[in-house]
């Protein structure tokens, strides 16, 4: 899973990297394009090692499973927030997100935290900016409801009570 926004003139696209034998080896990897047709691959931008868990901890030998990374560009901070789905292990037992942040849209991100955004389990989810520059993160609960959070002025942390969309049993939002 993956995401692709717009700056600076080029379209780009966070994604996973290639599965592979171990969970230790994968990390988010960024492409660039000027036409969404052609694709350049300009390497990983978020790699295991550097990713904590919800206490702070390192993650076991089998390393993190990073998912669906999402970015918004933060217009007060000049940075460029990414989100992610973090598991501790292909169990989906911790249920946490990742938030790391860059100065530009495929430059090296810095891993800020491990959260439950609005104490909620957390699995599949997308990011929002309305015109108003408010940001907010779309995601399902335990695939029994969807929440709307709203997050904070810096989008590195949810800074309302989540809004459920309307009951229906789904998986992503």
């Amino acid at each position: 899973g993956g995401g692709i926004f717009f700056a600076h003139g080029r379209s780009w696209w966070v994604g996973e990297t290639e599965k592979v034998s171990a969970d230790s080896s994968h990390g988010i990897a960024c492409y660039s394009s000027v036409d969404l047709e052609r694709w350049r691959n300009e390497g990983i931008v978020l790699h295991n090692s550097d990713v904590r868990g919800l206490g702070g901890e390192v993650a076991s030998s089998s390393g993190w499973v990073m998912e669906r990374p999402k970015v918004l560009f933060n217009a007060r901070t000049g940075l460029f927030v990414m989100w992610f789905h973090l598991e501790r292990s292909r169990s989906y037992s911790l249920n946490a997100a990742g938030v790391a942040t860059s100065s530009t849209p495929c430059g090296r991100y810095s891993f800020r935290h491990a959260l439950r955004p609005g104490g909620l389990r957390s699995f599949d989810a997308t990011l929002f900016q309305d015109s108003h520059r408010l940001a907010y993160r779309v995601q399902d609960v335990e695939h029994k409801a969807v929440v709307i959070l709203r997050l904070s002025a810096d989008f590195l942390n949810a800074s309302a009570a989540p809004v459920s969309v309307p009951h229906e049993r789904r998986e992503a939002p």
